[in-house]
């Protein structure tokens, strides 16, 4: 999640090829942020491709009830908004 978070897509790639289950693409931090969530926040386009490409719920609600596409908005991600829809 932390690399999701900054950008690091060489550990993402790596974290991506040790899950155990597809289900842990989509595990939340405390607030409930996805690793997409935060690379869609940060506007990380490569890492959110990619988390796309691997299974990533583009449908998550965060604690808040915010959508993944919410969050682009809000940050102003025109890119990663036309990713998502």
């Amino acid at each position: 999640m932390i690399s999701a978070e900054e950008g690091d897509l060489e550990s993402v790639k790596t974290c991506l090829s040790t899950l155990s289950k597809q289900s842990e693409i989509d595990l939340k931090n405390d607030i409930g942020y996805t690793s997409l969530a935060l690379s869609c926040k940060n506007g990380f386009s490569p890492i959110a491709k990619i988390l796309i490409k691997n299974g990533a719920d583009v449908n998550a609600l965060n604690n808040a009830d915010q959508s993944v596409i919410f969050i682009a908005c809000w940050a102003n991600k025109a890119d990663l908004v036309k990713l998502l829809i």
